[in-house]
Parts: structure tokens; C-alpha cells; sequence
């Protein structure tokens, strides 16, 4: 009896690991000094964050620690402290994380979680985009990307060429076949992208909300969605 008892509680934890396993594949070392002649990250998140990943099939794999890394454009899975693997968007097309906070990016703490889709459509690097906003008629998301900035230096008998990684997020809105791509910052080309479903900067102005803040264009499209 005591046999069968220890059985089940391993069980559950068996049957887990065996499901992650089948997304593991393709594994690569985890070399942390890949980017070490590289100022800063081109990772998204500030860490590892877990997420759920959900599969073509409508299975699921909790608790899996990933990141998503702008210069390679791929979302990375860690599977443990040695190995990682670059997701497979054909398999994985979709991952979820409910601590947003986690992740370390502050102007989309709003959102109850984070949600990466693939948009095969969009014509992009990028295999995986946040999911701000969707609706009968569109869809709003941000690509996110990592460039290598370069700066050569001629002193005295060398030459010192100093890199950086230059974090950039383009919002992205797909409306049938049509897909737009601009900057949050740029107020009035934000606003000409809304226009329409309505005035957006008259809007903000109305609802004492910044006209350059994430936040403030996902609450105007869902305010101005077909359903309301």
C-alpha cells in the first residue's frame, strides 16, 4: 500500500516533465557570456519569467521559464540551469504570463497578463509579438526588437569599435490584410492610425490620459471596439 501511495505522488511530477520534454527539443548550451562584448541586454524581460506555452494541438506546458531575445528574434525556454531552446513557432504558437510585473517592463503593468502570439502575417523578424488588443475588425500588438549599435573609436595606433544593444517596441495594428506599424511616442501618427474609430488625442484629453502611453491606446480601442 505504501508502495502504491509513494507511486501516485510521483506521478503527477512524472507525467509533467514528460510533457515538457516534448517541446524540448533541439537544445542548445545556455552560454551566458554569448553578448559579453555587447553593452546592455537584448532580452525582453529583465530575467527568466514563467509563462505557459499552449501548442497547436490545445495542450498546454506550465511553469516554463522563458525570454525573449530581440536579436535573435526568437522566444527562448529554459529548461534548466545548462540548456535552453529557441521555441518553435510552428508547434508553440502562443505564451502567457500572468505575472506581468515579473518581466520587468513597466508601461504594460496594466494588463491583467502578457500574451505572445506568432503573427505569421505581419511581415516580420520577429516570431512573436504582445498581444495589446483585439476585436472583431483588428488587433493591436508590439514588436519588439534589439539592434547592435556600433561606435568606432580611432585613437592613437588602434581603432575600438564599442557595441550596444538598442531596445525598440513598434506598435503593430492588423486590420484585415492591412497592417500599420508606428510608434507610441508619435502622437499625431498614432492618432492618424485610430482615426477611424475616433478622434484619439481629443479622446485622451477627455479622459485625462497620456497620448503616449500603451495604457491609453488599448483603453481607446476597447472603448471604440464594434461591440460597444
Amino acid at each position: 500500500m505504501r508502495l502504491l501511495f509513494a507511486f501516485l505522488l510521483l506521478f503527477p511530477a512524472f507525467f509533467v516533465s514528460a510533457q515538457l520534454d516534448v517541446i524540448f527539443k533541439n537544445l542548445k548550451p545556455i552560454d551566458k557570456e554569448r553578448y559579453k562584448d555587447i553593452k546592455g541586454s537584448s532580452m525582453m524581460f529583465d530575467d527568466w519569467t514563467v509563462a505557459t506555452l499552449y501548442d497547436i494541438k490545445g495542450l498546454n506546458y506550465d511553469n516554463v521559464l522563458v525570454n525573449y531575445n530581440g536579436e535573435s528574434n526568437f522566444l527562448e525556454a529554459k529548461k534548466n540551469e545548462t540548456e535552453y531552446i529557441d521555441v518553435n513557432v510552428r508547434e508553440v504558437p502562443r505564451a502567457v504570463i500572468h505575472d506581468v510585473a515579473a518581466t520587468g517592463i513597466k508601461d504594460l503593468v496594466f494588463l491583467d497578463s502578457l500574451v505572445l502570439i506568432n503573427g505569421p502575417n505581419l511581415r516580420s523578424k520577429s516570431t512573436f509579438h504582445i498581444l495589446l488588443h483585439k476585436d472583431a475588425e483588428k488587433m493591436l500588438l508590439l514588436e519588439f526588437h534589439a539592434a547592435v549599435n556600433s561606435v568606432t573609436d580611432q585613437l592613437p595606433g588602434e581603432t575600438v569599435v564599442r557595441e550596444s544593444f538598442s531596445k525598440k517596441y513598434k506598435m503593430v495594428l492588423m486590420k484585415g490584410s492591412k497592417v500599420s506599424k508606428f510608434f507610441i511616442n508619435q502622437k499625431k501618427e498614432t492618432a492618424k492610425q485610430f482615426e477611424a474609430y475616433g478622434d484619439y488625442l481629443k479622446w485622451c484629453k477627455q479622459n485625462k490620459k497620456k497620448a503616449n502611453q500603451y495604457e491609453s491606446a488599448v483603453l481607446f480601442l476597447k472603448e471604440h471596439a464594434p461591440n460597444k
